[in-house]
């Protein structure tokens, strides 16, 4: 080959990697499966090394992280199962609620806020998901009994209202305080 700039070489690498992603990919796993141990080792001695370097910095990346994946359909579902497990509640199995997680629109069930604007609102609580709200309380996490609720209505329904009221409730009452509290 003959002499390239720089320039050319970078563009040549990135052409190469573009072309040959798929056989570098499987390289890479080749190569991890057969030192998996040392890779292993590497990491854990890095994230010490991390951690006496920086150990609020490492704590911060780790609470972000616990933070997203709580946001995911997984991290929902294990949430739940901790806290159906601790009621003695029933729950749905951790396939079924991902598909009736992923099939629901992500709106309040009482005051119909889109899930994108509760983090706008002005709370304390620092919420800016929807919650799983159990329809009634007596029954556990079930298709039929489950919704997804902002946390104002999933705390002011409790166990004092029934569904039909407390979405009776939020569409009056809650719902114009939203919408005159969401941050501008």
């Amino acid at each position: 080959m003959p002499y390239l700039k720089k320039e050319d070489k970078q563009k040549n690498g990135k052409e190469y990697r573009m072309k040959n992603i798929k056989r570098i990919k499987e390289n890479h796993r080749k190569d991890y499966i057969k030192n998996r141990e040392r890779y292993i080792l590497y990491n854990k001695e890095y994230a010490k090394k991390r951690m006496l370097e920086n150990p609020e910095h490492v704590r911060k990346l780790a609470r972000a992280r616990l933070a997203r994946y709580h946001k995911t359909p997984k991290g929902i579902y294990k949430l739940l199962k901790y806290r159906s497990q601790k009621n003695k509640r029933s729950i749905l199995s951790q396939d079924e609620f991902i598909k009736w997680y992923n099939k629901q629109d992500k709106i309040c069930f009482y005051c119909h806020i889109p899930e994108s604007l509760v983090g706008y609102i002005k709370n304390k609580n620092g919420r800016n998901r929807l919650s799983i709200e159990r329809l009634d309380w007596n029954k556990g996490y079930e298709k039929n009994n489950m919704c997804l609720a902002c946390f104002t209505c999933n705390c002011v329904k409790n166990t004092v209202f029934d569904s039909v009221t407390m979405k009776k409730l939020a569409i009056k009452f809650i719902k114009p305080l939203w919408h005159s509290n969401i941050k501008h």
